[in-house]
This record gives C-alpha cells, structure tokens and sequence, in this order.
C-alpha cells in the first residue's frame, strides 16, 4: 500500500530535470506577490526635506520662507518600481506504509537535491564550454580544485538564454492536483522535520516538508490565470464530491 493517493486531484507534482516528486496535496498551498512601490518623488530623485539636490532645495526653501509645509497632492504618489513574481510555499508529508525509505527518505533526497547546490560536472552549453577551457589551461590541476566549486541548485543565465529544452533550463515545474500548473520555478527554501518514530532498521517513518518556489521571471496576470489548468474562464467541471480520500 502506498502512501500517495492515486487520484491526480490530490496529489502534488515537483519536477525538475531528473527529479520528480509526488506527494499528497493534502496542506494548503500558500501564494504571494510583493510589489514595490516608491514615493514619485523619491522615483524621480526629489525629496521634500532639501536632500534631494537643487529642485529639492528651491522646495525646500519655499516651505521655510513661507511658512507652509507645501506638500502638492501628487507629491504623495507612488511609483511602481517592480515585482519578485510569485513566491509559493506549501508543506509536504510523506508517512510510510511498507516502506520507511520508499515512501520517506526517498523523497527527502529528492528535496534535498533540489534545493541544494551542486559539484560541477557535465554542463552542457556555455557552461560546458566554460569548464571545458578551464580543463585544457589548467590540466590536472583543475581536477583538483574543481570540488571547490559549487553548481547552483537551479537555473544559470547561459543555461536559460542559451537552451529552449527543460532539462538544459533546469526549471521546476509544479502541478496542484488539476487546479494549477506552474512553470519556470526557482526553489528558494525548504524545512525537514522527521518525527520521533522510527522502524528497527532507524529509518524515520514520517516526514514534514516545507518548500517554497519562486517564479524565475515576473508573470504578467495573463501568465498567472493561465497556469490554472482551465484557463481563464475557471474549472471546466464541478469539484468532485465526497472530499478528499481518508
């Protein structure tokens, strides 16, 4: 018996090239966006107080001699200056049934993978091409530092400008049940915690994970409503009935 619910609805997907990871969908899933907004005069280089060169001063002067604290209405605006994307966090269980290290320490491995760096090796691309330079200048002595290295535990800017195939981009890609379908994912964090049950062998028997993705590039609200597996006009049926299997 295994630990993952066979209905697609209430499973979760994380895939990136050569890992894929299912586990129940069964926590909530959290999405967030901050946009950063400034003050239009702090946008354009203007302050009220004078410390903004000489506009600011001239201002400045003006509310002293004056004796009004001039403040114009559209002073108080606010700029857009930008957008981190999405960022999503959810948790995962893994609790074994048959198997400790099947249905729990596999995973683990998997998100341990995931999220963190690597030793360079077999790039392919630019990187490739890098390494491969370094090889001839350096000979055996690049072989010796060459641990030293670290791979980040996603993308790279010649892997995304460079290659079109998902395996080269070394995106993540997440499905929620048939909800949503998120593409072109960085990992940002995870947590691990293991609880204290353990089989006779030591292996841990349940596993809390909690991971959290950011988006690669900035979607525009068009890219967001399409990742929803019906497009823009909602769910192309009525949720099942009955909730979630026990």
């Amino acid at each position: 018996m295994s630990s993952i619910v066979a209905d697609e609805i209430y499973q979760i997907q994380i895939k990136r090239a050569g890992i894929e990871l299912i586990a129940n969908a069964g926590a909530k899933l959290s999405i967030q966006v901050n946009n950063q907004w400034v003050n239009v005069l702090q946008a354009m280089g203007l302050s009220m107080d004078g410390s903004g060169g000489a506009v600011s001063n001239i201002i400045n002067g003006f509310q002293i001699l004056s004796g009004n604290n001039f403040l114009p209405k559209i002073a108080t605006s606010h700029a857009w200056r930008g957008s981190n994307g999405l960022e999503i966090s959810l948790a995962l269980r893994f609790d074994a049934w048959d198997d400790a290290r099947a249905d729990v320490l596999r995973p683990v491995q998997q998100i341990v993978r995931m999220f963190m760096p690597t030793r360079p090796g077999g790039e392919a691309g630019a990187a490739g091409g890098v390494y491969n330079t370094l090889q001839s200048l350096m000979g055996g002595n690049f072989s010796a530092i060459q641990n030293t290295f670290l791979q980040p535990p996603g993308p790279t800017p010649w892997q995304v400008l460079f290659n079109t195939s998902e395996a080269a981009r070394q995106m993540v890609n997440l499905r929620v049940g048939k909800v949503w379908i998120l593409t072109d994912l960085i990992p940002t964090n995870f947590t691990l915690e293991f609880e204290d049950r353990y089989t006779k062998q030591g292996d841990p028997v349940c596993a809390m994970v909690n991971v959290g993705f950011q988006s690669f590039q900035t979607p525009t609200a068009d890219d967001v409503i399409g990742y929803f597996r019906a497009g823009p006009q909602g769910p192309a049926s009525a949720p099942s009935s009955g909730g979630a299997p026990s």
